[in-house]
């Protein structure tokens, strides 16, 4: 299959930004090594910016497509969908691990750029999805703890993708996801009855800049439903409008003003699921929080 210039662009600037660096590598060079003229560049993207930006978005979207693609499903139970959740992470920074050591080396944490700003959203974005399934996973018995496993979780996935895409260290992928859910599992027994150092205030108050806003949040809590009414053993007229309602509830969280009435009417539609109750009620405590933050 032939593919567009835009893209041979991309594939060359990927090769020369892991070969060179971002930062020696010129417009030019990249024209080049995808046979097109320097104007012609200009015809596809403003700058070489941009286009790195580009290619950390197609990232970014294409991991979040492979997770909330991965319906629940009878041969699935929760605790299966959270593992091959786990393994399509590690798959992907594996597969990718020259690309995004670009990102690491050449736009480093706390930088006050774009792309560092990417970045820290897409790490925050996924700590928060790991909370979620972790919550999905084990339920009301780590609630008042899912913070603090979630930064376990956290701790053990960074050491690992650090020996992946600094080091280089190739390692089983399945072996690895097994064996982290393994510990989360015993982690998630042997914790019941502590009493938490983390909860989300705390992390709020220490580091604002890390944490999605509230209509962020309510964006990520809403795609990751999509993936479970459509997993839903019921008609499919009934579950067209339970993703039509989901769309709806979607597009109205992102107006400017939403109708809060609106809302509460979708939300208790989608509540009537029983699968979908538990997330919907956290939905509705986003909500109420973005209220609180208007007034």
């Amino acid at each position: 299959m032939t593919i567009s210039k835009k893209q041979e662009l991309k594939q060359a600037a990927i090769k020369l930004f892991a070969d060179q660096g971002y930062h020696h590598t010129s417009i030019q060079q990249i024209a080049k090594t995808a046979t097109i003229s320097k104007g012609a560049f200009y015809n596809h993207f403003d700058s070489k910016e941009q286009l790195f930006i580009e290619l950390m978005k197609n990232h970014h979207e294409e991991l979040y497509q492979k997770l909330d693609s991965l319906h629940l499903s009878t041969s699935l139970n929760k605790k299966e969908v959270f593992t091959k959740k786990l393994e399509i992470e590690l798959e992907q920074i594996h597969q990718n691990r020259s690309f995004l050591l670009i990102m690491f080396k050449e736009f480093p944490h706390k930088n006050d750029d774009v792309m560092s700003k990417m970045n820290e959203d897409f790490r925050t974005r996924i700590i928060r999805r790991h909370k979620d399934e972790l919550l999905e996973v084990y339920g009301d018995q780590i609630e008042t703890m899912v913070w603090d496993l979630t930064i376990i979780l956290e701790g053990m996935m960074k050491e690992y993708i650090s020996l992946i895409v600094f080091q280089g260290i190739t390692i089983s992928i399945k072996k690895l996801t097994n064996f982290v859910v393994a510990h989360m599992d015993t982690l998630a027994a042997s914790i019941v009855d502590m009493e938490p150092i983390l909860n989300e205030e705390l992390l709020c108050s220490s580091n604002q800049s890390s944490l999605l806003s509230i209509p962020e949040q309510l964006d990520d809590v809403l795609s990751m439903i999509k993936p479970t009414v459509e997993s839903l053993s019921i008609s499919d007229n009934e579950k067209a409008k339970l993703l039509d309602c989901l769309t709806n509830l979607r597009r109205e969280c992102q107006q400017e003003h939403p109708a809060l009435y609106l809302i509460e009417a979708l939300s208790l539609y989608l509540k009537k699921q029983p699968e979908l109750e538990k997330k919907i009620i956290h939905f509705e405590k986003l909500v109420d929080n973005l209220i609180e933050g208007e007034k």
